[in-house]
């Protein structure tokens, strides 16, 4: 498990991107063919555009009700 993140007042300046591009090539190198990001929030519309504009899609759907 990896987790980061860009802070907002880092956020637009391709910091993301580049991490993203790093990140990939790295884990093409091990050997790794895929990579899962775990909890975006559904509401979360600029991570979701962002993770799209990478090229990553939705797999999975996770839903709750609170009781």
């Amino acid at each position: 498990t990896l987790i980061f993140n860009v802070t907002s007042r880092y956020r637009g300046n391709g910091i993301g991107c580049e991490l993203f591009r790093l990140l990939e090539s790295k884990v093409e190198e091990w050997g790794i063919d895929r990579i899962l990001i775990d909890e975006v929030f559904a509401k979360n519309n600029s991570a979701i555009g962002f993770y799209k504009s990478l090229g990553y899609g939705e797999k999975y759907l996770t839903m709750e009700k609170k009781i």
